[in-house]
C-alpha cells in the first residue's frame, strides 16, 4: 500500500499541558529523521516540540523566533498572588532550546507550501521538507 501524502506529517497536539509528536512517514522513505523541520515560533509549544523532535532523532530541527525573551506563563498566576517575581517567568530563547537545534532569531513574512519554503524578516530564505 502506497502513502500518497508527502514524504514527512508531523503531527502535534497540546492539551491540558501535555505535547505530542508523532510521524507519519512516506512507504519509501526509510530514514525520515534526515528531513529538514521548521518550528515557526519559540515559544514554549515550540521549545517543547523541538525537544520531541530531538529526542526521536530528527537531525536537522530549526527553530524561528524574533523575540529573545520566552515567558512561562503558567507562572504568572503566583506573581499575580505576589509568590514570584515578574522577572522570574522570562528567560532568554536561547537558553531553552534543544541542544542540536538550530535558532533564528527572526520572523517569517511568508509560506510557500508548493515549493517548501520560507520567506525571513530579513529577505532570506529557508527551506524545509
Amino acid at each position: 500500500m502506497k502513502i500518497s501524502a508527502k514524504p514527512l506529517f508531523l503531527i502535534v497536539s497540546a492539551s491540558f499541558g501535555f505535547f505530542g509528536a508523532r510521524y507519519v512517514a512516506h512507504a519509501d522513505d526509510t530514514d525520515f529523521r534526515k528531513k529538514k523541520v521548521v518550528i515557526i515560533g519559540g515559544g514554549m509549544a515550540g521549545i517543547g516540540v523541538a525537544a520531541m523532535l530531538k529526542q526521536e532523532g530528527m537531525k536537522n530541527v530549526t527553530i524561528i523566533e524574533p523575540s529573545p525573551s520566552i515567558f512561562y506563563q503558567p507562572l504568572w498566576t503566583l506573581v499575580g498572588a505576589g509568590l514570584k517575581k515578574n522577572v522570574e517567568t522570562v528567560k532568554p530563547v536561547a537558553d531553552v532550546v534543544p541542544s542540536g537545534t538550530s535558532l533564528l532569531p527572526l520572523s517569517v513574512s511568508a509560506i510557500d507550501p508548493v515549493n517548501n519554503t520560507l520567506s525571513l524578516s530579513d529577505k532570506s530564505i529557508v527551506s524545509y521538507d
